[in-house]
């Protein structure tokens, strides 16, 4: 019970990709935080990505989706934005 009730708390309250936490976007307004994860960080666009470039030739990817496609095969996330919002970054600026 207590791995499921901390699993619910990770998806209600961190992003799945960038794993800033809701309250980060709280004192931007009420639904930045729903925004973000709906259209800034999508997890099924990474998924469609990741599944495009595995079913992509690989000599014809882009110098871009090379290096996502090397970080992927190992198991590198160094291609996700860690920590990085564009809505924070357009707020800071």
């Amino acid at each position: 019970r207590e791995a499921d009730a901390d699993r619910d708390d990770q998806m209600r309250n961190y992003c799945f990709i960038c794993r800033l936490k809701k309250d980060v976007f709280d004192d931007m307004g009420r639904d930045v935080f729903e925004t973000h994860i709906k259209e800034e960080h999508n997890m099924w666009n990474y998924l469609f990505y990741e599944t495009y470039l595995a079913h992509k030739p690989d000599t014809d990817y882009t110098g871009v989706e090379t290096y996502v496609s090397e970080c992927i095969k190992n198991q590198d996330v160094a291609w996700m934005p860690a920590k990085k919002a564009l809505v924070l970054e357009h707020a800071a600026s």
